[in-house]
């Protein structure tokens, strides 16, 4: 598989991430669920199409791809930057609202958060 067969599901990703930013700026809960479960089969696929790349790919094939990958690893990192200060804002008004320990409301701290590998487009161009 030349690395090219990689860019269907960068568009998807690429897809995937302009759906959670619409999600994120209504603040759409069930939307943005829908996103994380398909931000995980796009990285099962990623990683299962990169598996079966076969040889050194051409210069210009892995710089633009490359490129591609930063510039969505750019993306997921806003939304995730989004995500959180929403996050924390609901936080910070229940508690304001209601006096209520909203410790672990969202779950365990960030860097505990992972189970498995690090997601295959935001590691790739680390």
């Amino acid at each position: 598989m030349p690395l090219s067969d990689l860019r269907p599901h960068l568009d998807a990703l690429e897809q995937v991430l302009a759906e959670e930013r619409r999600a994120l700026d209504h603040l759409d809960l069930g939307a943005l669920d829908a996103c994380r479960d398909k931000k995980l089969r796009l990285d099962e696929r990623l990683r299962s199409a990169l598996a079966t790349i076969a040889g050194a790919p051409a210069p210009g094939e892995k710089a633009a791809i490359v490129a591609r990958l930063e510039g969505l690893r750019t993306e997921a990192r806003r939304n995730q930057l989004r995500l959180e200060a929403v996050y924390a804002a609901i936080k910070g008004l229940r508690a304001a609202l209601g006096g209520a320990d909203t410790t672990g409301l969202y779950g365990p701290p960030r860097a505990t958060r992972r189970t498995g590998p690090p997601p295959l487009f935001a590691s790739v161009v680390e």
